[in-house]
Order: structure tokens, then C-alpha cells, then sequence
């Protein structure tokens, strides 16, 4: 989903993102799946990786879920531009690691 995510706006002027019908609300709602993604990770795998920033994940899904309408299109290219790529690397890395560790 966050590759996805990122190839639908990597190539994007803000100004066309925010003039686009759909995408900031398709990018609004992927980032409310990977919440609720993030939102089913043990506390335990939380914990091993502690540098991944699992509330804020959850933060922004609980504001963009409950409050949808008042999104700021600003704050989300934000996201988008500067913590989408971050994330995705994170993310990878610990699905390698929970998938090295089913197969030992």
C-alpha cells in the first residue's frame, strides 16, 4: 500500500495534487489503512522497534478517520513529500525481520 501510495503522488505538483478530485482523498484513506494496519502490530514488535513512530501512525489515522472532512491537503503533501518514503523503508525492514523469523 505505501508503494502504491507513493508512486500515485511521487510525480505530482502540489497544485495539481490538491486540484485532482480523488487523489488527496485516496491518499488520505490509504494512510487511514495503514493505521489500522499499524494499529494490529503486538506491543512486543512496538517495542523492538522503537525509532518507528507507531502513535503518530496511529495519531494521524484517528484524525483523518474522525475528523475526514477537515483534512488539510497541506499537511497531507507533507506527508506525502517527506515521510512516506521513510516510513515504507521502516516498514520493510521489520516485515523482513517478522518473516526471516517465521521461516527459522
Amino acid at each position: 500500500m505505501l508503494d502504491r501510495l507513493i508512486r500515485d503522488t511521487q510525480s505530482v505538483s502540489y497544485e495539481n495534487f490538491i486540484a485532482d478530485a480523488l487523489l488527496p482523498d485516496a491518499s488520505a484513506m490509504k494512510l487511514i489503512a495503514i493505521g489500522e494496519q499499524v494499529n494490529r502490530i503486538s506491543d512486543e514488535t512496538r517495542e523492538e522497534y522503537p525509532h518507528i513512530p507507531w502513535r503518530a501512525i496511529c495519531g494521524l489515522r484517528n484524525r483523518f478517520a474522525h475528523d475526514y472532512f477537515a483534512i488539510d491537503n497541506a499537511m497531507l503533501w507533507d506527508i506525502l513529500r517527506n515521510d512516506i518514503t521513510e516510513l515504507r523503508e521502516q516498514i520493510a525492514m521489520v516485515l523482513a525481520r517478522v518473516t526471516s523469523d517465521r521461516t527459522h
